[in-house]
């Protein structure tokens, strides 16, 4: 199958179809393993798509899918084994395309990175991320209160997660 980089995040991905041929006898298929999250599913032929044990013929055509990673830059896999043959299908998430920004506020003397790399408060207070992204926040050392957006502030805590990042997004830290 022809690997696929750049592709939109948390989407189906079909691989190219491909023929089977060199085998006189009918011939197991299988998922022998698939990225978790992501789905992974064959068809023979027209047929439905499907995760089950099945058995293929001399020149019945496969297609693979896979749900992408929801996370940008990511890849997914999926290994088909047909007989003895094994054929790895993998996805790679691009940029995202949609992004939002994190931009951080801090008083007081401290640090505020990221996780993906990206922030890294005193030279860099924001960075865009793609959306739907998972992103966290570590703080050194740990401040004295962290507000996200206009909710209440939360008690001191070394790391932050936005779960999915889906709007640009304040965060005011107060270091000691």
């Amino acid at each position: 199958f022809s690997d696929q980089a750049g592709v939109a995040l948390n989407t189906v991905i079909e691989s190219n179809t491909i023929t089977v041929t060199g085998i006189n006898y009918p011939t197991f298929i299988e998922i022998s393993s698939c990225s978790t999250g992501a789905n992974c599913q064959y068809k023979i032929n027209a047929g439905a798509w499907t995760s089950s044990y099945g058995t293929v013929q001399n020149n019945d055509t496969v297609t693979v899918r896979l749900t992408s990673s929801p996370n940008p830059l990511t890849s997914r896999n999926l290994l088909l084994r047909i007989g003895g043959i094994l054929d790895t299908f993998t996805v790679t998430t691009g940029t995202g395309g949609t992004q939002n920004t994190i931009t951080v506020s801090k008083t007081g003397t401290g640090t505020v990175t990221s996780i993906p790399s990206g922030i890294n408060c005193g030279s860099t207070c924001n960075f865009s991320f793609a959306t739907g992204s998972k992103v966290t926040l570590l703080f050194s050392p740990t401040p004295s209160w962290i507000q996200v957006g206009g909710n209440p502030s939360i008690g001191g805590t070394n790391a932050l997660t936005i779960r999915e990042l889906n709007a640009d997004t304040t965060v005011t830290v107060n270091f000691p």
